[in-house]
């Protein structure tokens, strides 16, 4: 089995270095000719419209996050399979398998103003499973919750 390596620096006199290290401890390492690398533009997270979601089941208020795709993150919170035991996944499970498992997502807003009504949200509303901002008690909400007015009162 061969384990490839790769790295890159624009600083010639580190490349060499790190060579040499390779080569101290049996590892053949090659240095190319430089080559210029042209990334695609990405948009950052930050400049992309937000979501604040809640999840809960039945009346009760389970989690409150924000993401620039909520389902997707959803679906990232019930394939925590490596946390199955975790309150949260148990309780995101046994939502989906008795179908009382539901969520209410925001309209879009910033960046800055979704972290700030989500620590709002999560300091007024206490859900069940959010470790941050919370204080301990948690309440129960209607179906059709207006996150955003929520967070406005």
């Amino acid at each position: 089995m061969v384990y490839v390596l790769t790295g890159s620096t624009d600083d010639l006199e580190a490349a060499f270095k790190v060579q040499e290290f390779a080569e101290s401890l049996g590892i053949t390492l090659s240095i190319d000719e430089p080559k210029e690398i042209k990334l695609a533009p990405r948009i950052r997270t930050v400049d992309k419209p937000h979501f604040i979601y809640a999840i809960y089941r039945g009346t009760t208020l389970g989690y409150v996050g924000v993401s620039v795709n909520p389902e997707r993150r959803l679906q990232q919170h019930m394939n925590r399979i490596s946390m199955a035991q975790e309150a949260f996944t148990v309780w995101l499970v046994a939502g989906k398998q008795s179908d009382d498992l539901r969520y209410v997502v925001s309209d879009p807003i910033s960046y800055t103003e979704a972290n700030n009504k989500e620590a709002l949200l999560i300091r007024r509303y206490s859900p069940q499973f959010n470790k941050t901002h919370n204080k301990g008690a948690y309440l129960s909400l209607d179906k059709g919750v207006d996150l955003l007015a929520l967070a406005s009162e």
